[in-house]
């Protein structure tokens, strides 16, 4: 008995600590969401398309309640409008800033969402793009944003998913 007792006061001491510092509570986990469409064994629905077979609107679930909206356009072009609460975010402009070459496009998936383990919270989304340089080759990025119940921008962007996962982590909101 008196060996339980021991023991048991460090532990607390252990729990408090971890409470007490923010950095140490907890660490991001991943979640996993995709971009393919219910005729390919994904979740995706069409939402609108047009007389363009290369253009359209497409809706996918997300994580912890946000939507994912995937719009391509006829010229390859595409990206992702993010919606959660009532509330839409569009990703075009940020994703056009952030790739150096021409004709972003969103290069398949998974979409990687970072959160806090405890609480069904998202900190920021992970997702990959694809765009043309002058020569006519192509690259690709991984590009962060970070996702906050009022707000979604793009805070950077690396080229390995442990990279990205640091961006991501970082904390952090939207200028």
């Amino acid at each position: 008995m008196r060996a339980g007792r021991r023991f048991a006061w460090p532990a607390i001491g252990l729990v408090a600590a971890a409470l007490a510092c923010p950095a140490a509570a907890w660490a991001a986990e991943s979640a996993y969401t995709n971009l393919k469409l219910d005729s390919e064994g994904g979740q995706c629905r069409t939402v609108k398309t047009t007389d363009d077979p290369y253009s359209g609107e497409f809706e996918c679930p997300g994580f912890a309640g946000w939507r994912v909206r995937f719009l391509e356009d006829a010229d390859a072009r595409s990206w992702l409008v993010l919606a959660h609460g009532g509330r839409s975010f569009d990703l075009y402009q940020g994703i056009a800033e952030r790739t150096p070459g021409f004709f972003p496009a969103l290069a398949g998936t998974p979409l990687e969402w970072r959160h806090d383990p405890l609480r069904p919270r998202v900190e920021a989304l992970i997702f990959r793009v694809k765009y043309a340089l002058e020569d006519g080759t192509e690259r690709t990025i991984l590009l962060v944003a970070r996702v906050t119940d009022g707000a979604v921008c793009l805070i950077g962007g690396a080229s390995t998913n442990e990279g990205a996962r640091a961006i991501a982590d970082r904390g952090g909101g939207c200028p």
